[in-house]
């Protein structure tokens, strides 16, 4: 039977034939119909067993009869074209393949579902009311824009920003689930950096020895800890009496710190406080890292209670209240869920992405172009107050709609989807 004879999502038995005319593979074909497909087009899936020869001769054969390879991105380009999504949703499906959580995929899958260009089509949709209002001025010079209508004018676009405001505010909570979370272990040697790695990873990643010094380079790896992905870093203790070679992994501790979003600052609490903490405790307050830091009390398992807490949280200037402090083992790994929590709650400011909350922005660009046109809007605004003519306030707001176009796709140029799909893997 001919494909174009076949009832559309039917699935249909039989083998594939390659093209010396032998059967290839056993074969279920699904036809999809458009518009009733992912691209909107007509589209053929071939389900096979699977492995390397089936797949290349049932892909050769295919080829043979005049079908070409597809592209990076190339099937999602082609529903973005054909009107079955917007940009923004074409860009969730990537942001879906390449999450590290639970959580982060289901943001992701918020904004395919369309959540963010409804919005932003919405915005676009009151940007045209305020501009069609300017424009009848345009057409008519002698018209001015009366003090009452600038006034309605300037609290719709006030309207507009705070939206838009509250958008860019949520990129702060959506970049960890998109970058990830720079996290740094530090702490003197041997108070249990690397066995605090491996309890978080529930795996044997770095060395572990009772020989201090064990760690001379900084061992990275990806985990997600309470739904959170974290890029977890154990660096080399530090001390002031390292050789030479563990001087090398300690200046390198020293600059991951500096560069990181999270450090875990460990202690011992088998032994009371030793120079060498307070000495790092200083070397943080006193560059005053960008980082937020949480103190983890480690070894609590010798029960020896050695550490005093309160000390602590001042030496690392954490004196707000908020105690992000935590006891663990992480040799019996009590308290590294308690950890994981804590982690969670400092990273995303104490609260989770739930389902039915409000839309969270995890895509740089949108973050960036948000941005942007928060800005035109607010010039628009400044130049309404001011009087200025109103063609020039016009073009602050077409700015404004062809920057927020570009979200979905609106105003996209053949260049920006070039650079969009090009990340894209080749099967979406």
């Amino acid at each position: 039977m001919e494909i174009k004879r076949m009832e559309s999502h039917r699935a249909y038995y039989g083998f594939a034939i390659d093209q010396e005319g032998q059967k290839a593979d056993e074969v279920i074909l699904l036809p999809m119909k458009g518009p009733r497909s992912y691209t909107g087009e007509d589209v053929v899936e071939i389900s096979c067993h699977g492995g390397p020869v089936p797949v290349q001769v049932i892909l050769s054969s295919v080829l043979a009869a005049g079908a070409t390879m597809a592209e990076p991105g190339e099937f999602t380009r082609r529903a973005f074209l054909n009107g079955r999504m917007d940009l923004s949703q074409a860009e969730a499906v990537a942001d879906i393949i390449e999450s590290h959580s639970r959580a982060g995929a289901r943001l992701a899958l918020r904004h395919l579902e369309g959540e963010l260009g409804e919005q932003i089509s919405q915005l676009r949709q009151e940007i045209l009311e305020v501009m069609a209002g300017i424009e009848v001025v345009l057409d008519y010079p002698e018209m001015e824009i009366e003090q009452t209508q600038r006034g309605d004018m300037i609290e719709q676009l006030q309207a507009m920003k705070a939206i838009i405001g509250q958008l860019v505010d949520t990129a702060t909570f959506g970049r960890p689930f998109r970058e990830g979370v720079r996290t740094v272990i530090l702490g003197r040697p041997n108070v249990g950096k690397s066995s605090l790695m491996n309890a978080l990873l529930r795996r044997e990643r770095a060395i572990v020895t009772d020989i201090p010094g064990t760690t001379r380079d900084v061992v990275s790896e990806t985990i997600v800890v309470g739904g959170v992905p974290l890029i977890v870093m154990d660096t080399a203790g530090i001390r002031t009496d390292a050789d030479r070679i563990e001087q090398l992994g300690v200046e390198r501790a020293r600059r991951a710190a500096a560069d990181a979003d999270l450090i875990l600052l460990v202690f011992d609490d088998s032994e009371p406080l030793q120079p060498a903490d307070e000495e790092i405790c200083r070397m943080l307050t006193a560059n005053g890292p960008d980082a937020s830091v949480v103190v983890v009390i480690n070894k609590i398992d010798l029960r020896c209670s050695e550490i005093d807490e309160e000390y602590v949280l001042r030496l690392t200037g954490n004196c707000d209240g908020s105690r992000r402090l935590v006891r663990v083992s992480a040799k019996t790994r009590e308290g590294v869920d308690r950890l994981a929590k804590v982690v969670a709650e400092v990273v995303l400011h104490g609260r989770l992405p739930v389902a039915g909350e409000s839309i969270v922005v995890t895509n740089a660009r949108h973050e960036e172009i948000l941005g942007q046109s928060l800005e035109s809007l607010s010039d628009a605004v400044d130049g309404l107050k001011e009087g200025i003519p109103a063609d020039l306030v016009n073009i602050d707001l077409r700015r404004a709609l062809e920057q927020l176009g570009r979200i979905t796709g609106e105003t996209a140029t053949e260049d920006l989807l070039d650079r969009i799909f090009a990340d894209f893997c080749v099967g979406k």
